[in-house]
Formats: C-alpha cells, sequence, structure tokens
C-alpha cells in the first residue's frame, strides 16, 4: 500500500467535485430546510422549498459533501497510519521516531507554504478585487478549519500508528466501536434534538463534534487500511458485496429523502446531514473506500495491475486533478466571499425569471459552476504552487 491505486485517486476527485457542489447549494438550502412555512421564506427560497424535485436535489447534495468531507480523512488516514505501521516494525523505535518527524515535519510544512501561497494569491487577486474579510483571523484560521484539522491529524498519525502495530486487534476493535458508537450518538442529540447554533463558540462541545467526527473517520481508516495491509486484501469481501451495499444504502437514503419531501419535513432533512456529522456520510465513505480498494486486489503486488487497468491518459487527468486538492480547498475557502456571491446573485437571478425552466436552469447552473471551479483551481494549483514546492524539494501530499 506504499502508492495509491488510480481508482483512489478517482475517488478523491469525486470526493472534491461534491463538496464543490455542496458548498455552492449549501446556502440555499439551509434556508429552505426549516421548520418554516413556505410562504413565510424569501422569493426565492419560496421556488425552491415548494418544488419537491428541488429540495430532494439540494438533501442528496448536502449529503453528497458531507460524504466526500469523510472520504478525504479516510482515504488520508487508510494510507499513512498503515504506512506508518509498517516502519515502526520494520525499524528500530529511534529510526522510526526520527524517520516519521522528518516525514510527519515535511508534510506539515507542505501544508503551511500552501496555505501561505493562496493567501499571497488572495493579496494579489484583493489589488483588483475585493476579498472579504481578507487578513482577519477568522479568514485565516476557522475559515481553513478543515485543513488545519488535516494538519492535526498528519502530526498525529504516526504516534496512531506506533499504537495500533503494538495493540491486541481484539481490544484495538471494541475500542473503535465504542468511540464510533458514542459519537454518532452524540451527533444524533445534537442534530435532531439540539441542533441551534445560536451563541455557540469555538469552546463549545458541541461546535467541536464535526471535528471530533472527521477525526474518528480517519482514525477508524487507519486501522482498517492496518488490517488490510497484514491480511494482503479485503479478505472475503468483494468489491462486489461492497457495491451491493452501497447501492442497498444509497437507495434507502434516496426513499427516505422522497419520504421526507412528501411530508414536507425539510427540518428534518437538514438533520440528516447535520454539519457533516451525519452516519450516512461516514458509512457512503467508508463503502466507496472500500469499492475502490477492492476493485482490483489491495495487497503490494496489485497497485502495479491496478494502475493499468485504467487507460494511462485518464489516470494521468485524474491524478493531476488529485494533486491539486489541497489548493482547491484552500482557495475555496479563502475567496469564497468573491465567487459564492457572484454564484448566488446569477443564480438567484436565473431563478426569479418566473418562467418553467427557470428552477432548472439555476440548479443547472450551480452544478456546472462548481465543477468548472473545481477544475479551473486544480489545473491553477498544477502549474503554480507544486512547481514551487518541488523547487523546495518538498514532496507534494497527494499520496501521503
Amino acid at each position: 500500500m506504499s502508492k495509491r491505486n488510480s481508482y483512489v485517486e478517482m475517488l478523491r476527485v469525486l470526493a472534491i467535485a461534491g463538496i464543490s457542489v455542496f458548498h455552492v447549494f449549501q446556502p440555499w438550502f439551509a434556508a429552505t430546510a426549516v421548520a418554516t412555512p413556505i410562504d413565510q421564506l424569501s422569493p426565492e427560497n419560496q421556488v425552491i422549498a415548494s418544488n419537491p424535485l428541488a429540495m430532494l436535489l439540494l438533501g442528496l447534495i448536502a449529503l453528497l459533501g458531507a460524504t466526500g468531507n469523510h472520504m478525504f480523512y479516510m482515504i488520508s488516514g487508510f494510507y499513512l497510519v498503515p504506512s506508518a505501521a509498517r516502519k515502526s516494525h520494520t525499524m528500530t523505535s529511534a529510526e522510526y521516531w526520527r524517520e516519521q518527524f522528518a516525514a510527519t515535519a515535511r508534510r506539515a510544512l507542505i501544508i503551511v507554504l500552501s496555505v501561505l501561497f493562496y493567501i499571497a494569491v488572495c493579496y494579489v487577486i484583493n489589488v483588483f478585487v475585493t476579498v472579504p474579510e481578507i487578513g482577519t483571523v477568522v479568514w485565516w484560521s476557522y475559515g481553513l478549519e478543515f485543513v488545519w484539522l488535516y494538519l492535526v491529524f498528519v502530526v498525529i498519525a504516526p504516534v496512531f500508528a506506533w499504537i495500533v502495530e503494538r495493540a491486541n486487534p481484539r481490544v484495538l476493535w471494541t475500542l473503535m466501536v465504542i468511540a464510533l458508537v458514542v459519537v454518532f450518538a452524540l451527533n444524533l442529540y445534537i442534530a435532531f434534538i439540539n441542533p441551534q447554533d445560536t451563541a455557540r463558540g469555538l469552546s463549545d462541545w458541541r461546535k467541536q463534534m464535526s471535528a471530533v467526527t472527521y477525526l474518528v473517520s480517519f482514525l477508524f481508516a487507519g486501522v482498517v487500511g492496518v488490517d488490510v495491509r497484514k491480511a494482503g486484501g479485503l479478505g472475503r469481501v468483494s468489491a462486489q458485496a461492497w457495491r451491493r451495499a452501497a447501492t442497498a444504502l444509497a437507495l434507502l437514503v434516496l426513499l427516505v429523502e422522497a419520504v421526507l419531501v412528501v411530508l414536507d419535513e425539510r427540518q428534518l432533512m437538514m438533520a440528516l446531514s447535520y454539519k457533516s456529522t451525519s452516519l450516512i456520510s461516514f458509512l457512503g465513505a467508508w463503502f466507496a473506500l472500500m469499492i475502490a480498494t477492492a476493485a482490483h486486489g489491495n495487497g503490494e503486488a496489485d497497485v502495479a495491475h491496478s494502475a493499468r487497468s485504467m487507460p494511462e491518459n485518464i489516470a494521468r487527468c485524474i491524478t493531476a486533478v488529485a494533486s491539486g486538492i489541497l489548493g482547491f480547498y484552500i482557495a475555496q475557502s479563502l475567496l469564497g466571499g468573491i465567487w459564492h456571491t457572484q454564484c448566488t446573485a446569477i443564480m438567484k437571478g436565473l431563478l426569479l425569471q418566473g418562467n418553467a425552466w427557470s428552477l432548472a436552469a439555476a440548479l443547472t447552473f450551480g452544478v456546472l459552476f462548481a465543477l468548472a471551479f473545481v477544475l479551473l483551481v486544480t489545473i491553477f494549483d498544477y502549474v503554480t504552487r507544486q512547481p514551487l514546492l518541488r523547487l523546495l524539494r518538498l514532496r507534494s501530499i497527494t499520496r501521503a
């Protein structure tokens, strides 16, 4: 598992595409998936909330974005933890900690330099177009919460890997299951019983549950990855079995969302995907990772076969886009005040035209904009940030 196969890279691209689409529509979903009667919503939100297909689409997009976030962390844990665990077994203690300190420092430096690079880009853009909140603490700290969480997980990965390699498997999995049960029980309480965000600060435990959930996803995938490495594959569970499980989950979600739409339970739709803490999103990300991993075998000997099974030109394009995912996360967050405002204004204009196709036009534009935004930023990242990192002799963390 020293390298990822092309299907895992494709999964990363699909995840970032889903996250981009989610961020385009998230404000509309948040404004319509409430208990407020439809006739008390704003004109554009009334158009959306009164259309069952539109609400169904927004509900599924919300879950898709949450799944993408889990997927990103799971893929990282699935590779980082087993790689370090294997080295902790083959190296002396001193060699392991020395090597992991250097590797972790390099990964952390890449993340920090990447943030600084895009902050510099934002200041250049600000000369021509005002970047809202530029330079404020919230802009580069809380606004980049997802990136800073990833930095923390990268730092703790070697310690966790060392523990996993030496722990009793039965005890380890018991603790992992307990952690999953506790975390998602708390998430269910927050989402369905006490979801209001009024007056919550960063110190509020309910605010911190998203970070804790992502941490559990990262650690869980790391434990699964170690088991896969030791077993030389996923054992008796085939890719077909994982696909069946994923299909069953997708159909169940579609049915539940459709029922909620028919019953006009818009607030419950929000609860299902609340702040990426959804159990549905966690399971969806896990199943998708297992499908990609099992597609052509999972052992070291299968990596080359997996890479050959996809046409080389397609694999290269996928890898190029995947290599810009970190850059996209940073750029999307820092420039949100520009792209989101403009995109929403265009969508609102299309939506309020009042003809039979206005809603479809607005939704289609939002999806196409999100996908084009991913492609544009990842191309920019490919020709700017990544060459700079290579000049500094820092390896890309695409395969971290």
